[in-house]
């Protein structure tokens, strides 16, 4: 009876002790999941630059075109100045959004 009290206590920091440890397990587990995942995306990447030249060279028109969509974010045509406004993937891939914008100038069909 005397030990009661402490035991019960000692119990109790052990089970909040237990719930932590099986909380950080699950945050383990997730960033596991999540490194997984990027290195997928990694992998899918540097095989994705690999192969470009290859593609871009030799590739059928239909692969050429795939293979440019996945690299150009968008295009932005500035008539008026002959311009153009180009935003390439850093890292193409289907869920990297990270993006370079690059301006070029068009030459207008007579001064070439």
């Amino acid at each position: 009876a005397v030990n009661r009290e402490f035991v019960d206590q000692r119990l109790s920091e052990l089970r909040e002790r237990r719930e932590r440890l099986k909380l950080r397990d699950e945050e383990l587990e997730q960033l596991e999941l999540a490194q997984a995942s990027i290195d997928a995306t990694v992998e899918e990447a540097m095989g994705f630059v690999g192969q470009l030249e290859i593609t871009l060279r030799r590739g059928l028109p239909q692969e050429r075109l795939v293979s440019l969509r996945q690299c150009v974010e968008r295009i932005c045509i500035d008539a008026p100045d002959h311009g153009a406004k180009i935003a390439l993937r850093v890292v193409p891939g289907t869920q990297l959004s990270a993006t370079v914008d690059r301006t070029i100038h068009l030459a207008s069909a007579g001064s070439a």
